[in-house]
């Protein structure tokens, strides 16, 4: 029994853990005060280490990949048809109508190759 409480009971554990804890709570308004002094300046960072599995990495790339096609399309897209409704009937030339016409001709193009490659992969 004696044993059994000399390890339950370490005097240096806890005498430690008493320590560390009064050491935390004696600089704790210190540290509160460089927290808000980061913040006020805008210097606050963090180390965040993550680790995915391959299989979740290759998913969230497959994702990142056809949005950022979905934003290509989409802006080729609306500059196209701002030149063709805005520009097109002012300008003379053949250069401005060429650009709308190739930007709506790109978003299109793009836009079937992700509907089809969202078909393909059988996963929405």
């Amino acid at each position: 029994m004696k044993n059994w409480t000399a390890r339950r009971f370490n005097y240096r554990s806890n005498a430690s853990l008493l320590t560390e804890t009064f050491k935390l709570v004696g600089t704790f308004p210190r540290r509160v005060n460089k927290i808000l002094e980061r913040l006020a300046w805008n210097h606050m960072k963090f180390t965040v280490e993550t680790r995915i599995s391959e299989n979740s990495a290759d998913v969230l790339n497959k994702m990142i990949n056809r949005l950022s096609l979905t934003g290509l399309a989409g802006a080729l897209f609306i500059g196209g048809s701002i030149l063709q409704a805005f520009a097109v009937g002012r300008v003379s030339g053949a250069l401005v109508p060429f650009f709308a016409d190739t930007a709506l001709l790109g978003a299109g193009i793009i836009s079937v190759y992700l509907i089809w490659r969202i078909l393909r992969s059988k996963r929405a």
